[in-house]
C-alpha cells in the first residue's frame, strides 16, 4: 500500500512539473511623449522555481536608465546586456538571471523615449521546463506646441491636451485687459 501511495505522489508531481509555467504579467504604457521617462513592470509568481531568466528587447538604440528588483536580494539577481537580432530586427537585449526568490518578483525597468513612431517591446522569460514570450507595442508622439497670437501677445505652452489649457489662458488675459482698459477709461491720464 504504502509503495502504492508513494508512486501517485510521484507521478503526481512529475505530471504536475509537466505542465509548470513561470505566472509572468507585463504592464506599459501604450502611448508615451517623446522624451518622456516610462516603466515597464515584469511581475513574476516563481511557483516553486528556485532559478529563472528574464530578457527584455528594446529598441536599439535605447537604454534601460534604472532597473530595480523585488522579492529577490540584488545579489541574487545578475544583469548583462548585449546587442542581439530578434526576428530579424536589432534590438539591445537586456537579461536577468534570478536565482533563489523569496516570493513574487517584479522587475520595474525605467527607460526614456528616444524617438517618435511604433516601438516593439519583446519580454522573454526562461525556466528550466522551457520559455514563454510576450509582446507590446508603445507607440511614442511628439510634444504638442501650441502658439497663439492674441490682443498682440504671443502665448507658447506645451501640452498633450489642445485646446483646454491654451484657450483658459487666452479667456483669462482677455479678461484681465479688458478690465485693465476699463480702468484707464475710468481714469482720464
Amino acid at each position: 500500500m504504502r509503495r502504492y501511495i508513494l508512486t501517485l505522489v510521484l507521478i503526481a508531481l512529475a505530471f504536475s512539473m509537466c505542465f509548470a509555467k513561470l505566472s509572468v504579467d507585463i504592464s506599459m504604457p501604450k502611448e508615451v511623449e517623446k522624451g518622456s521617462e516610462f516603466d515597464i513592470v515584469v511581475k513574476i509568481n516563481p511557483d516553486g522555481y528556485d532559478k529563472f531568466d528574464v530578457a527584455e528587447f528594446i529598441p536599439n538604440d535605447w537604454a534601460i536608465s534604472n532597473w530595480y528588483v523585488s522579492g529577490a536580494k540584488k545579489s541574487d539577481v545578475s544583469f548583462d546586456y548585449t546587442q542581439k537580432e530578434f526576428q530579424g530586427e536589432n534590438y539591445l537585449m537586456n537579461h536577468w538571471a534570478v536565482s533563489n526568490p523569496f516570493g513574487d518578483v517584479v522587475l520595474t525597468l525605467k527607460i526614456k523615449a528616444k524617438d517618435t513612431g511604433d516601438f516593439t517591446f519583446r519580454t522573454l522569460w526562461i525556466y528550466p521546463e522551457g520559455f514563454d514570450s510576450e509582446e507590446h507595442v508603445l507607440k511614442v508622439v511628439q510634444k504638442e506646441q501650441n502658439t497663439r497670437i492674441t490682443g498682440g501677445y504671443l502665448f507658447n505652452s506645451e501640452s498633450t491636451s489642445k485646446e483646454s489649457k491654451n484657450t483658459e489662458k487666452v479667456v483669462d488675459i482677455k479678461q484681465n485687459f479688458q478690465k485693465i482698459n476699463s480702468l484707464f477709461s475710468m481714469v482720464n491720464i
